[in-house]
């Protein structure tokens, strides 16, 4: 499975030199971290970089909606992230936009007959 979805919040957490920066050499690999202890959102998913210099650089959300969809498949384990690469910056919009790839897993519960 491979979707596109945006990332959120950049401008409150990169400054506009870092973005304009990033933004020329995009792509770049990023991971998606869960954050269910998050006051703001218990669905919370932050995006952080895994490329030098901004190894485990948290640049912002995936958007609530996506994050909602996201967050039970990651908790339960039924949604397996392969790969995260963030492909532009919005410098002006304060936003990105990024490659998810991943794949279901089955269910490891037996069925009760």
């Amino acid at each position: 499975m491979k979707f596109d979805s945006s990332v959120v919040g950049l401008s409150y957490r990169v400054t506009e030199d870092t973005m304009n920066t990033m933004s020329e050499v995009v792509p770049l690999k990023a991971e998606l971290r869960r954050e269910p202890n998050n006051t703001h959102d218990e669905n919370a998913i932050a995006v952080r970089l895994l490329d030098k210099p901004w190894r485990r650089f948290h640049i912002g959300y995936l958007p609530r909606a996506v994050a909602a969809e996201l967050a039970p498949k990651l908790d339960s384990g039924e949604l397996e992230i392969s790969s995260v690469t963030v492909e532009a910056i919005d410098t002006d919009a304060g936003k990105g936009e990024i490659v998810i790839e991943g794949r279901k897993v089955k269910s490891l519960q037996k069925k009760v007959i």
